[in-house]
């Protein structure tokens, strides 16, 4: 009988190697159960799987779908968050992106991340991220660091933001330093 690891194997192979629609085919058919899939049911890992799949091929309303589907089925974790969240903001709607942060229970820095890069990259506010993140207790890290470097306009900016990775003990790597040079 065909495990979830199984199930997610081939989800995650269809993925690299087909088109959209027969990882999505998959999901549904597993989903469905007997006697179509004779199988464990989709898992959170099959759902993301094919969450990231709707994720990179561009289709955002697919994306919605998927994630709301999988949050009224409890197997919503932070990585689906964190794929709604960007593809969320890939539409430019930094409103709703705050409004999925708002339903998790537990987000990490992958998480913030991810909404720095989506606001800043998409010219919107982002500060309330940093601030959020500190009264979460969330620490940066030296993709946060890197995020906020590409996203200030002058060099002051830049160093400023510099400094602040310092205080906050951020390992300035070297790809860090060439954001800064950036």
């Amino acid at each position: 009988v065909p495990t979830a690891f199984t199930l997610n194997s081939l989800l995650a192979a269809r993925a690299r190697a087909a088109p959209l629609p027969s990882v999505i085919s998959l999901l549904r058919r597993a989903d469905g159960g007997a006697p179509r899939w004779p199988g464990a049911p989709p898992d959170a890992v099959s759902w993301n799987t094919a969450l990231g799949a709707a994720a990179r091929a561009g289709e955002h309303a697919l994306v919605e779908s998927l994630f709301d589907e999988q949050s009224a089925r409890g197997l919503a974790d932070t990585q689906a968050h964190n794929v709604a969240i960007r593809s969320t903001l890939a539409l430019g709607n930094g409103t709703a992106a705050r409004a999925l942060l708002r339903r998790m229970e537990s987000p990490d820095v992958v998480t913030y991340n991810t909404l720095l890069d989506g606001l800043a990259r998409g010219g919107g506010e982002y500060g309330w991220v940093l601030s959020e993140m500190a009264s979460k207790r969330v620490r940066p890290d030296g993709y946060t660091l890197c995020s906020l470097l590409r996203a200030q306009d002058s060099v002051s900016e830049a160093l400023r933001v510099w400094a602040w990775g310092n205080k906050q003990g951020i390992r300035r790597d070297a790809r860090a330093w060439h954001h800064l040079v950036e």
